[in-house]
């Protein structure tokens, strides 16, 4: 349950970034490939193999979530 509701909030942050430009595209994308990754998650329940893939999103999604948390604490640049 819980790689699926932080691939819905990576998902969310990801386009929202790409559609008002608040985040580096490159930083957008990342978080949506990370969503991508963490949607999987739930597969462990059927495929115990596969645990591999709940560290694989988490990880990063944090660190996505961590600069993006930075980056729209400073505001727009220029200001």
């Amino acid at each position: 349950m819980h790689g699926g509701c932080l691939a819905l909030l990576l998902s969310a942050l990801g386009l929202a970034g790409l559609r008002t430009g608040a985040l580096p595209r490159p930083l957008a994308i990342a978080a949506l490939a990370a969503a991508a990754v963490d949607a999987l998650a739930p597969l462990v329940l059927a495929l115990p193999r596969a645990a591999l893939v709940i560290p694989a999103g988490r990880f990063p999604s944090f660190v996505i979530m961590g600069i993006a948390g930075y980056r729209l604490a400073r505001g727009p640049k220029g200001s």
